[in-house]
């Protein structure tokens, strides 16, 4: 929408990374960094497809 300003800030369900790695004894397993990576990564690849500023 052209006529709209969205600014999003980290999210990981249920809540934010903090809360995820303090629920998850202080550290994150790799597998759970990948699967972050890559959903950031695909994101970013959506905004460029869409020439959106980041």
């Amino acid at each position: 929408v052209e006529d709209h300003f969205y600014i999003y800030l980290e999210f990981v369900h249920p809540g934010s990374i903090t809360k995820f790695i303090q629920e998850s004894g202080g550290s994150l397993p790799e597998a759970v960094v990948r699967n972050f990576t890559r959903h950031i990564l695909l994101g970013l690849a959506y905004l460029h497809s869409k020439d959106v500023v980041h």
